[in-house]
């Protein structure tokens, strides 16, 4: 007997089982299969010898073995009164606890839990690889996550499910080059939905030669069911070339004789419905609930009744910026609910104002906490501005959340854009990091917004502000949401505690677009604050909730064994309570930090910028400023935060304050 097969049977005898199979795994042996199925046997655990049966199976396909162990196994299920795998289903449950056990194993180790995994579910009635990835998609530990869908891939290379998953996980680290090739790898083996994808992202990505190319295969294609991928294509309609604009009328024909015939499917239903709310095809998708099931067409209206309960009055223009988005001689509303072209309106010296409709409406799919708020905010936006009698309203639609055209050159609001250049005819509306709250800003939002570059509105809203009106400020933003622990994101209600000095770093999303404004990204403060933290010194870091990224998440895992670093999820006004200083790029998170009077150094452009204690562009920077002693200026404080609650964020439900700001903004103009 070699001394390989003494150490396995001594590891039987010990039940380290786990460790024989991986045994097994290196070094495939049939004697040895037989062994441990004994050890099995014994312990009467049927799961584990099925598992035994599959890897024979797999390693010794001609020999008897494998058929003998599953025999034996079901006979074990049978008599304990149970089938593992008619009551062990492939559920999250049970993919999180292998997770459990895959998270104390190397990665080789990995891809033995992995194969049994696929051995205990490929046994009996198939295996279905795209509802595993959708479960692992589940999973919040990103390594963990990627390494899976890596794993998976070796086993299934073409798959496009895996390769679409492991795309979106690139991208969420900014590797554009590697996120395209993995699109276009499952393209080749799936269905028209990917191609709209690579579509998608194509345009977004700044690859319009690429995207025309793959626009001309959607065209080719006759697939009905793809018209129902149209609003992904009209998402992005606002980057259009010139090419893809002479194109786009072929698809708008396809889709709208799609829902004109369209006949009742229960599996494209949803699908369906979706689309035409995307599309803000309200008035056609009444129309054709009247064809559907009574008991379907219930549940659908009232799915459409919160659409347009959640719309208030702009629901009243929902048609009128349909009719606009195909014509080129728009039609405004006037308070008196009239209609007037463009020109007479121009004739008549009315103010013209293109309104555009934020998809918040129509996304339920990808609702976030602060969608609440816009939607409250344009909702009164719309009420006031259509009382005033000397507006003309152009009710338009924006379906890209960047991106809005500038159709007539007048008075403007969209969401969530920005420009290079100031306009004071154009405002940007942004939820504010004061939760409830939204601003309205003639350049964009955060590190875009003007206040970013020019603190001289800060200077002169606040020239005559008596000392006490700026603490008082203070201290009422302070009970408000310090105190009440409310932040932009829901906070836990744990507290923070830790012993000794520390600095704090509020992770961010690499896919965020202001991202592009940082000198040194949240990842490479990381890095240079660790490098350079002195001794006697903490740093706390909080990963952001919606942070998907597998670089991020492996420097976390990382770091989760150094002393000097401590990862928390706690809310982030306890942790900034206990603070010397906070480390940010540009989150609002720092704004938050303001709040409690800490000094805050940034790393890239913010609105907060003015009240910042310091601006780092290198890792000298970084350490220069852990040792510079975290002083922060007390006076700037103040007086951002007086200017930013009193004359730039504004609460969305405040009908007066918003009237007022709208009047302000429309009386600059006029000069």
């Amino acid at each position: 007997m070699t001394l390989g097969n003494l150490y396995f049977r001594f590891l039987c005898r010990i039940g380290r089982y786990a460790a024989a199979e991986r045994l097994i795994e290196k070094r495939p042996s049939l004697k040895n299969i037989r062994y441990l199925s004994d050890s099995y046997r014994r312990n009467q655990d049927s799961e584990s010898l099925t598992r035994l049966a599959g890897m024979a199976k797999r390693f010794f396909p001609d020999s008897p073995t494998s058929e003998n162990l599953m025999r034996k196994a079901e006979s074990l299920s049978q008599k304990n009164g149970r089938d593992v795998y008619q009551g062990k289903s492939l559920s999250l449950e049970n993919v999180l606890f292998i997770c459990k056990v895959v998270e104390y194993l190397k990665f080789a180790d990995m891809t033995f839990v992995v194969k049994c995994l696929y051995d205990s579910f490929t046994i009996r009635d198939g295996f279905n690889i795209n509802k595993l990835g959708k479960l692992i998609a589940r999973i919040d530990n990103t390594v963990l996550k990627r390494n899976f869908y890596l794993l998976m891939q070796r086993f299934h290379p073409e798959n496009p499910s895996i390769l679409l998953r492991l795309a979106e996980l690139s991208l969420c680290d900014r590797k554009i080059g590697e996120a395209h090739a993995l699109l276009s790898m499952a393209c080749q083996n799936s269905s028209q939905f990917l191609l709209y994808k690579k579509f998608v992202f194509e345009m977004e990505n700044g690859m319009e030669d690429m995207a025309e190319k793959t626009f001309d295969v959607i065209l080719a294609q006759q697939e009905s069911t793809g018209t129902l991928r149209f609003p992904m294509i009209k998402r992005v309609s606002a980057l259009f070339t010139p090419k893809l604009d002479m194109q786009m009328p072929e698809l708008e024909k396809r889709f709208t004789g799609f829902v004109k015939n369209y006949r009742y499917d229960e599996k494209n239903f949803k699908a369906f419905f979706d689309a035409l709310v995307r599309l803000r095809r309200l008035s056609e998708l009444r129309d054709a609930l009247s064809k559907v099931p009574d008991d379907v067409r219930a549940a659908a209206e009232s799915d459409l009744n919160g659409i347009m309960l959640d719309l208030g009055g702009i629901g009243d223009i929902i048609d009128l910026a349909n009719r606009n988005e195909y014509c080129t001689d728009l039609l405004g509303l006037t308070a008196s609910n009239g209609y007037i072209p463009y020109g007479k309106a121009r004739e008549a010296g009315r103010k013209c104002v293109e309104f555009y409709i934020p998809s918040v409406f129509f996304n339920q799919s990808e609702e976030k906490p602060t969608y609440a708020t816009v939607r409250c905010f344009y909702r009164n936006l719309y009420d006031i501005l259509h009382g005033m009698e000397d507006i003309v309203i152009f009710p338009l639609h924006q379906f890209n959340w960047r991106n809005s055209p500038h159709v007539m050159g007048e008075y403007g609001i969209s969401y969530h854009t920005h420009t290079d250049k100031e306009d004071r005819k154009w405002v940007h509306v942004q939820e504010s990091v004061l939760n409830g709250c939204c601003t309205m800003d003639c350049k964009g939002f955060a590190g875009f917004s003007s206040v970013a570059s020019d603190a001289r509105q800060i200077e002169d809203a606040v020239r005559g502000v008596s000392q006490q009106e700026l603490e008082d400020n203070f201290a009422q933003l302070h009970r408000d949401y310090v105190e009440k622990n409310v932040s932009k994101y829901a906070q836990a209600q744990e507290r923070f505690h830790c012993k000794g000095r520390y600095v704090f770093l509020p992770m961010q999303v690499r896919t965020d677009i202001v991202a592009e404004l940082n000198r040194l990204s949240s990842l490479e403060l990381l890095r240079a604050l660790v490098a350079e933290c002195p001794e006697g010194l903490k740093i706390v870091v909080k990963r952001h909730p919606f942070c998907t990224s597998y670089e991020i998440c492996q420097e976390l895992e990382d770091l989760k064994h150094n002393d000097r670093v401590i990862i928390t999820d706690c809310s982030v006004h306890s942790i900034i309570e206990g603070c010397e200083a906070v480390f940010t790029a540009n989150s609002g998170t720092g704004f938050e930090a303001l709040m409690h009077g800490k000094p805050v150094y940034i790393s890239g452009l913010s609105d907060y910028a003015y009240a910042a204690a310091g601006f780092l562009d290198s890792r000298e920077s970084v350490a220069r400023a852990l040792r510079s002693g975290f002083a922060a200026d007390r006076q700037k404080i103040l007086r951002f935060l007086y200017f930013y609650n009193k004359h730039y964020s504004v609460k969305a439900d405040a009908q007066e304050a918003l009237e007022v700001r709208l009047r302000s903004w429309l009386a600059v103009c006029d000069h």
